[in-house]
């Protein structure tokens, strides 16, 4: 649990390093509220294309597969975009970097408040605060997003945003 612990705390101090870097204007971590959103719902609909494949009875081999596609071809456009931003440099390790370290120690976050709670009280407890921590999260990312406004998906995929 020790080694767990530790980095942990590595992974949330080179995350204030990402984020203090950001303020400071030398790095981007995401570009627009696109960026944010596109990074975001790439685990989720890479989780849903499964999940909908399966409901559809396709093989487990087939589900699989197709949510990896989804995924990877979400991720290839994440890590274009924070290329474009970032150049190829330090910062760009960094901003991909901070991106899923965010996005990580959120859901970390969401599974210790949904899956704990022996009574129906403190499960409902629980549940207020993961929707609290969700609004946080929302809130930071936001916050961390160089232009304050969405690009249109074409532009965004196109690298025009």
């Amino acid at each position: 649990m020790r080694p767990f612990k530790i980095g942990l705390v590595a992974m949330v101090a080179l995350l204030l390093v990402c984020i203090w870097l950001h303020s400071r204007e030398n790095l981007d971590i995401y570009t627009d509220y696109t960026d944010a959103l596109w990074t975001t719902l790439t685990p989720v609909l890479a989780l849903g294309t499964y999940f909908l494949a399966r409901w559809l009875e396709l093989s487990e081999a087939v589900a699989g597969w197709s949510a990896l596609a989804v995924f990877a071809l979400m991720s290839l456009q994440i890590l274009i975009q924070t290329y474009r931003s970032n150049g190829f440099s330090p910062y760009f390790i960094l901003a991909l970097y901070a991106k899923i370290a965010l996005f990580t120690l959120f859901i970390f976050l969401i599974a210790l408040l949904l899956l704990g709670g022996n009574t129906k009280a403190d499960r409902r407890r629980r549940r207020g605060w993961a929707i609290a921590a969700g609004a946080l999260f929302t809130f930071f990312t936001a916050w961390m997003c160089r232009n304050r406004r969405f690009s249109h998906i074409d532009d965004y995929l196109a690298g025009r945003a």
